[in-house]
């Protein structure tokens, strides 16, 4: 993720949640919000994303 690069903290939280560390999965969340509050095509792009996959989760339900 680009939007994480420079910072070390997040980048670390990212490589521990792929991990399966919900407490960095977390703080990657919270990151990702400070970002998207700052940067709206960013957010925009996430939150289509994010329908993309909940409508593919919901298909193989």
């Amino acid at each position: 993720m680009d939007k994480l690069r420079g910072k070390q903290e997040a980048v670390t939280a990212l490589v521990e949640a792929e991990k399966g560390s919900r407490a960095n999965l977390d703080q990657v969340v919270g990151y990702l919000q400070e970002i998207m509050k700052s940067d709206p095509n960013f957010a925009q792009s996430v939150e289509k994303l994010a329908s993309e996959i909940q409508h593919e989760s919901l298909c193989w339900s």
